[in-house]
C-alpha cells in the first residue's frame, strides 16, 4: 500500500507572523491618536490657532482649507470640524510645521508661506495648499531646501 505524503505548510515568515500578530488595544495604541482625533473632528479652536500662527485672516485660511466662512461660524457654535475639514486643516498644519522646521523659525515660515516663490512658478505656497497636489509641490520644495537642492 502506497502512503500519501503529508502536506505541511512551510513555517510562517516574519511578515506573515506580524500580519497575524494580536492587535494592540485601541486605548493602548498612541500612534493612531491623531487619526482618531481627525476622524471625530478637530476642535474648531485648531483652525483659529493656525490662523494666529500664520498671521492670515480667517477668510484667507478658510479658503485654503476649503471651509466657507459661514460654515466656519456654524462649526464654531458646534465646537468641532467635520472629518474632511479636519483632514484638510491637518494637512495645512503639517505643511506649516514642516516649513518652520526647515526654515528654523515660525516667523521665517510665515514669511515664506505667504510670499510668492520663484521655485513655485511665482505662486504663494499657502495658496497652493488648497489641493493635495499643491501641498505636495510645496512639501517637495521644502525638502529640496532642507537638503540644499534648490533647482
Amino acid at each position: 500500500m502506497k502512503r500519501k505524503p503529508i502536506h505541511r505548510d512551510p513555517p510562517p515568515t516574519r511578515v506573515q507572523e506580524a500580519a497575524v500578530a494580536p492587535r494592540v488595544k485601541p486605548e493602548e495604541d498612541r500612534g493612531f491618536e491623531e487619526i482618531r482625533e481627525i476622524r471625530k473632528g478637530l476642535p474648531v479652536e485648531t483652525f483659529f490657532e493656525l490662523e494666529a500662527k500664520l498671521g492670515v485672516g480667517t477668510a484667507a485660511l478658510a479658503e485654503v482649507v476649503g471651509i466657507p466662512v459661514r460654515t466656519l461660524q456654524r462649526r464654531k457654535e458646534e465646537g468641532r470640524l467635520t472629518k474632511d475639514e479636519s483632514d484638510r486643516l491637518d494637512r495645512v498644519r503639517q505643511l506649516v510645521s514642516q516649513a518652520a522646521g526647515v526654515l528654523e523659525s515660525m516667523d521665517a515660515a510665515r514669511r515664506w508661506l505667504t510670499r510668492p516663490q520663484i521655485a513655485l512658478g511665482g505662486f504663494v505656497p499657502l495658496d497652493l495648499a488648497d489641493t493635495g497636489a499643491g501641498i505636495r509641490e510645496v512639501e517637495n520644495l521644502l525638502g529640496r531646501i532642507d537638503y540644499g537642492v534648490y533647482a
